[in-house]
């Protein structure tokens, strides 16, 4: 037989049960508006403003890295044009210290040898100026990991200070003869998503094990980075990631 305080509890558990179960049936029977579902969907297939504000974003304000004078105009005009839809108390908040902001002001860079020819490069983000140009023999250093690569570096470091540093493969680009789409067609980007068997999400345990890997790598490239300033080396360059010249880089090497 139950106690008064017993009873009370159940009486609540009911009550609490049955207030669970009442809200999804509401929410599992409530009606769709489907024509403002239609209204959404014509209005960003027929009606979108895309190219526009892409085109402002890009070749307009162009860069805009974390704490840059690019991302604070990037900011304000954002803020101008939800003003200009119609919404209301828009305003720009900041976001905790960041610290140094930065941007690339000018670069050019060619080689000399064995023929004067432009150098494809950009200034990695954060990285400091050089003291006017700077001309120096390229060391090439072939290392498979950053053991190795730190080593190569000790091998030859009577030879760094005041030299253009290259200490990763360059990328492969294989023969390309079939042209890729302009765009995506409308049945691939509404169709159904592609399977794939292959990729299973990570357990917690694999995830932490692939974190602590990256860190290791990271913080192996740094001391690299550090023996290599210590050296006096003029420049460092670093393969992009992309074929076909296209320059991507990011992070602090």
């Amino acid at each position: 037989m139950l106690s008064t305080g017993w009873k009370r509890a159940a009486l609540a558990a009911c009550l609490i049960l049955g207030s669970v179960s009442a809200g999804v049936s509401q929410v599992a029977g409530e009606l769709v508006d489907m024509d403002a579902v239609a209204a959404i969907r014509a209005e960003g297939l027929e009606n979108s403003h895309m190219q526009q504000l892409a085109h402002h974003l890009t070749d307009v304000i162009g860069p805009r890295l974390t704490g840059s004078p690019g991302m604070r105009a990037a900011n304000d005009w954002t803020a101008s044009v939800f003003s200009e839809w119609g919404l209301a108390n828009v305003t720009v908040q900041p976001w905790g210290e960041f610290g140094r902001g930065w941007r690339e002001v000018s670069y050019a860079g060619r080689m000399v040898e064995p023929y004067a020819q432009p150098l494809n490069a950009r200034a990695m983000a954060w990285t400091g100026s050089t003291d006017g140009t700077v001309r120096g023999p390229a060391v090439v250093l072939t290392a498979e990991g950053a053991e190795e690569l730190m080593a190569a570096v000790e091998e030859q470091k009577s030879r760094l200070a005041g030299a253009i540093v290259l200490d990763a493969a360059p990328t492969v680009s294989e023969p390309d003869f079939e042209p890729d789409d302009l765009r995506s067609s409308l049945e691939d980007l509404l169709g159904e998503p592609e399977e794939r068997p292959d990729r299973q999400a990570m357990t917690p345990e694999e995830r932490e094990k692939r974190m602590a890997e990256w860190r290791a790598r990271r913080e192996a490239m740094q001391a690299v980075s550090t023996v290599l300033d210590e050296a006096g080396i003029a420049a460092r360059l670093v393969p992009s990631s992309r074929a076909y010249q296209l320059i991507r880089g990011g992070g602090n090497m």
